[in-house]
């Protein structure tokens, strides 16, 4: 009889330990899932675009910052030249922002790299470009947005790998 009264405590104590862990970690999935749901953490970066009323003679190489709010990623610099490959807003176009670039380019890659900032996109990046102001703004945009990463840093623009003659005027 005594035996028994042991083990039926004993079960009753597993059954309460094993309850305790159950619910500890459902308590922590659930305060793991809404410390991330909803709340993702974001960052703000500029991107560079050209503009005709601060700039009304056009100086190719001039271009002005807008603020774009990201989300923080573990590169940041990809998810920057994706929003200026989105272009101005409308609102932006309004106050006389634009940009250079092709529509529809891709970011193959961009990094950091023996303290010089590498940027690779698609083909698209050069469709139809033409004429040394076009490609000078087009460098003024790319450089500018990606050198807020590494201050003063040379930025290398390639084309699917290739870095012969891209962007020269």
């Amino acid at each position: 009889m005594k035996t028994k009264k042991i083990i039926i405590g004993l079960s009753i104590l597993g059954v309460l330990f094993i309850s305790l862990l159950i619910l500890f970690n459902l308590k922590n999935i659930s305060s793991n899932f809404n410390e991330t749901e909803g709340q993702e953490k974001t960052v703000k970066v500029k991107v560079y675009f050209n503009n005709n009323i601060f700039d009304p003679e056009i100086s190719c190489d001039k271009v002005f910052p807008v603020e774009r709010e990201i989300t923080k990623e573990e590169n940041n610099m990809r998810s920057t030249i994706v929003a200026l490959l989105d272009g101005p807003t409308e609102a932006e176009i309004e106050a006389g922002y634009y940009t250079n670039i092709n529509g529809g380019v891709f970011i193959n890659e961009v990094l950091i790299e023996d303290g010089m900032i590498k940027a690779d996109f698609d083909a698209q990046l050069l469709k139809d470009v033409a004429g040394s102001c076009r490609v000078t703004a087009i460098r003024a945009q790319i450089t500018e947005t990606l050198r807020q990463f590494l201050k003063n840093a040379e930025v290398n623009i390639s084309v699917d790998g290739r870095f012969e003659e891209i962007l020269q005027p």
